[in-house]
């Protein structure tokens, strides 16, 4: 059984984003694997991925339609597809994303065995002795692979060339060396030294060598470079051999004198702060091993200086608690440092030091501290012991470590989508609101200080607004923050020239990739980068963007909009019937792929130039295909399994909500015949919806938006050009589809 996780979205987040979601699941489920899924839907995420169910995960599918955060993700498998793909070849993704994960558990399995056992000592921490003996190199290593017997621990100690304890130290291991106040004695006849005692918690480390006690003590080697006795340094006691004979006494001033087992004087070794012989072993300090690890993220509105301030400041404050700690930074150009899943899983507790909003998803399950970027950066100590001294979540499970993969690039139709996304609400609270203005007469408007003159103003707002969201939010999709502000300025600039949707999807790629090339490019000394997301990103990208589109890309562009436009609103008869046949067959050949979305957004981007029958007859082609599956399920109830005739009644509701996606199951299980059924019923709806000249303000809504008066005008005629295109997918299902043998 394979641990998966899923994200699924969608531009609208309506039907997709649960459809694929469910189907995902379900498929899962019967193929006996665990799988969790995160929805972004229009609300928002729904059933958002706790950090350590990422962190456990064999596997990551990616539904989406739109550009999502991946950073989450790094050093998984991925397998990334749409929200049609998804639903249509469900069991394909969950096969492909099983197989990746084995692919990827063997890959991690091998490179593991294939690392070596003991690890090299760094440059200039090898013992004098190993610098001495490089011929023992070999030997020393033999013997530190294969295990001690009980005799060695016992305190028997073989020659240099064989022992363990010297083939650690050959190694660059750093033998234990006693605990202060203890003494170790080098045998007088068999050579054998007993082995020292592990020092205890609070005692001194020792050099590379082994050689050198904790301070406070001084070891003895005699002619073979045996260790001796350490030789206390405080006051004057004297030793005692192993037959017990007292030794000379050491001096404490200057220098103190060492003695061999005949009691004659050595050479004097130095205390502290007198040089050190040439000779002498050099002392290491013991390694700076991280009591644990902390991630933080620091955010202000302006992301100039207290973002960076702040994360510095806690950056002290944990290193001065012996915490390793990784910040992310979110400033005006976008976040930097950012933090991986294998640092988050890793980490003993998360601060947010911010005064902007920051997600706290990919925290869940771990110890939060939220708290402001200025108590951040003044008070970062209390900060740092407050978020340490949490008590851990409960159901917290540690996290597995992952090795970082980079994250493929989003391409244009996702940049694209993510735009649309982000204007749909736009769309849609202007369209009804001047829908609802001519309730009380399609002139009532024009008197001022009047209900419907309010309601027309805020409406004509929301749509002034549609191109720069448009515009804006393409361009955040390509660059992050810094692609806003000249995204959205290239798509006021697009209205100024009349450019329309055209021209806001003609900035928005601009803005994005031009800000994108300028933040990589540019290179400022560190004490003013801080000018370069306030003064220098906004101000080249906004005159770059605004340059091109005033002098180069916006004349074109209104042309080419105005021509369309023009044609678009003088169709009449034949080549209105011939638009509408080609945006309804688009609507249902894929029932929310590519095609399907580029139709709709075709239509929606026309509202904006006041051009609404491509939008009526994009929705009047989508509601059909689950529409006429339902009936025919009702009618030729032979042509369909019973678990299909149960689910018919569901797609009749979906379809009446403008929800395509309904006639998604019967289409994956009889594409040859239900998809060429459905794109002639649909067909057949917008032929009929443009052949009357109906008009719709609304951009999604279905049946529902019926009741708003003059939203869909004339009413009547698009009315039968909805039963027309339900009858049309029925018919073609009966003719196409053959009895089921087994069909109740």
């Amino acid at each position: 059984m394979a641990k998966l996780v899923a994200v699924t979205a969608c531009p609208t987040g309506i039907a997709h984003t649960f459809m694929a979601a469910e189907a995902l699941r379900r498929v899962a489920d019967l193929k006996g694997h665990e799988l969790s899924v995160e929805s972004r839907g229009a609300e928002g995420v729904r059933t958002p991925l706790d950090e350590a169910v990422v962190a456990q995960a064999d596997a990551v599918i990616l539904a989406t339609d739109i550009t999502v955060d991946e950073s989450r993700f790094q050093g998984k498998p991925l397998v990334r597809t749409s929200t049609a793909v998804a639903i249509r070849d469900t069991e394909r993704i969950i096969d492909e994303a099983v197989a990746r994960a084995t692919l990827h558990r063997k890959t991690s399995g091998s490179e593991s065995a294939a690392l070596p056992v003991t690890s090299a000592p760094r440059p200039g921490t090898e013992s004098p002795l190993a610098r001495a003996t490089p011929h023992r190199k070999t030997a020393a290593s033999e013997a530190a692979a294969s295990p001690s017997t009980d005799e060695a621990r016992g305190g028997t100690e073989s020659p240099p060339g064989g022992s363990s304890r010297w083939a650690g130290l050959l190694e660059g291991a750093t033998p234990p060396s006693p605990a202060a106040g203890t003494v170790r004695r080098a045998g007088t006849s068999s050579g054998s030294a007993a082995a020292p005692p592990t020092p205890a918690s609070g005692s001194r480390g020792t050099d590379a060598s082994g050689g050198l006690p904790s301070p406070g003590t001084e070891h003895r080697a005699d002619a073979t470079g045996e260790a001796q006795a350490p030789i206390p340094l405080a006051g004057t006691s004297r030793r005692a051999d192993a037959t017990g004979e007292a030794r000379a006494p050491i001096p404490l001033a200057g220098t103190s004198r060492r003695a061999d087992a005949t009691g004659e004087a050595l050479a004097p070794l130095p205390l502290a702060g007198t040089p050190r012989r040439a000779d002498a072993p050099t002392r290491t300090p013991p390694s700076s091993t991280p009591v644990g690890t902390l991630v933080a993220v620091t955010a202000c509105p302006t992301g100039i200086a207290h973002t960076f301030m702040a994360a510095e400041a806690l950056t002290r404050a944990a290193r001065a608690r012996g915490y390793a700690i990784r910040v992310e930074t979110q400033g005006s150009v976008g976040a930097k440092n950012t933090l991986t899943a294998e640092e988050i899983a890793q980490a003993d507790a998360v601060i947010i030091g911010a005064d902007t909003h920051v997600s706290t998803e990919r925290f869940a399950g771990k110890r939060l501290l939220q708290t402001s970027v200025g108590e951040a950066l003044k008070q970062a100590d209390r900060v740092v012991e407050q978020a340490l001294a949490l008590p851990p979540p409960a159901g917290a499970t540690p996290a597995t470590p992952i090795a970082p993969t980079r994250a493929e690039p989003a391409g244009a139709y996702k940049h694209l989508l993510t735009g649309v996304s982000f204007m749909l609400p736009f769309v849609v609270a202007g369209g009804l609101l001047l829908a609802l203005s001519f309730v009380f007469g399609i002139d009532a408007y024009k008197q001022p200080g009047t209900l419907p003159a309010a309601l027309k103003g805020i409406g004509d707002a929301a749509f002034a607004l549609m191109v720069p969201a448009l515009a804006g939010y393409l361009a955040y999709s390509i660059a992050d923050r810094p692609g806003l502000a000249p995204g959205f300025i290239g798509g006021m600039l697009a209205n100024q020239l009349n450019a329309g949707f055209l021209g806001g999807i003609a900035a928005g790629f601009l803005a994005g990739y031009v800000t994108r090339t300028l933040r990589d490019r540019i290179r400022l000394p560190a004490n003013l980068e801080g000018l370069k997301p306030v003064l220098v990103l906004p101000l080249l990208s906004a005159l770059i963007v605004g340059l091109l589109m005033t002098y180069v890309v916006g004349a074109p562009v209104a042309a080419l909009m105005g021509a369309l436009t023009r044609f678009l609103q003088g169709l009449t008869g034949t080549n209105a019937v011939l638009l509408g046949l080609l945006l309804g067959a688009m609507m249902a050949v894929d029932t929310g792929g590519p095609i399907n979305k580029a139709a709709y957004a075709f239509g929606v981007g026309l509202l904006g130039s006041n051009t609404f029958t491509p939008m009526a007859a994009v929705m009047v082609a989508g509601m059909t295909p689950p529409l006429g599956i339902s009936l025919a399920t009702l009618v030729a109830k032979r042509r369909f399994t019973l678990q299909e005739r149960e689910a018919g009644k569901a797609a009749a509701v979906l379809g009446l909500a403008f929800i395509t996606e309904g006639a998604i199951p019967y289409a994956a299980r009889d594409p040859l015949r239900v998809i060429p059924a459905m794109a002639f019923g649909s067909a057949i709806a917008g032929a009929v919806s443009m052949g009357f000249g109906c008009a719709l303000r609304a951009p999604h809504g279905g049946v529902f938006v019926f009741a708003i008066p003059n939203a869909v005008q004339p009413l009547g005629p698009y009315l039968l050009a909805l039963l027309a295109g339900t009858l049309a997918t029925t018919l073609g299902l009966v003719v196409l589809k053959r009895p089921l043998p087994d069909a109740g």
